[in-house]
């Protein structure tokens, strides 16, 4: 994946001189924290002040280009903004729950290439992908746990899936994750 690797600290790099908080989520995420799969775009989350939007969106796009006819409008109602960094499409997602901020300030910097990168923790990737519904995302899941069981915060993690499961009225996505973390416990 020199493509996406070369992409990502091309991006991480500029939000970083940017000053924009941010941090690697979805497939690339996947694959520092658990079962490497292949990934052919970027995700990532973006902290920006809302006073803020407009400009930064302009200042994003005059950097990479957009794949929205719309960039400010679109952001506006998906909090997304597809781009493309080099030839790698991107979705940069705009944090605006208070989880969001919570897990970019809890991000992990990797080294990629010479440079740092900030990818979630492996509790907060766990924890966005919990919340859907395909099994791939559960895949994910069972993926960092095969790898990374002994070493999840569970202080952090546990409360956090009850909480989402109450908020969501979901008791099988609480029972699933339960049953899931004492399979893993003992090993």
């Amino acid at each position: 994946m020199p493509e996406l690797d070369d992409a990502l600290v091309e991006l991480s790099s500029w939000l970083t001189e940017n000053e924009i908080r941010h941090m690697v989520i979805g497939g690339f995420a996947v694959t520092v924290w658990g079962e490497p799969r292949f990934t052919r775009d970027l995700d990532v989350t973006v902290s920006v002040p809302a006073d803020k939007f407009g400009q930064i969106i302009d200042r994003i796009c005059a950097r990479f280009p957009s794949l929205s006819g719309d960039p400010l409008k679109f952001v506006t109602e998906t909090r997304v903004l597809p781009i493309m960094v080099e030839a790698v499409p991107v979705d940069l997602i705009f944090a605006v729950l208070p989880y969001e901020e919570d897990a970019i300030a809890r991000a992990r910097p990797i080294h990629l290439k010479d440079a740092s990168v900030p990818v979630c923790s492996p509790e907060d990737l766990i924890l966005h992908k919990i919340v859907s519904p395909r099994p791939r995302d559960h895949e994910d899941i069972e993926g960092v746990f095969r790898y990374r069981h002994a070493e999840l915060d569970y202080g952090y993690l546990d409360p956090r899936v009850e909480e989402l499961a109450d908020a969501l009225s979901d008791r099988n996505m609480l029972d699933w994750y339960r049953r899931l973390r004492e399979r893993w416990r003992n090993r």
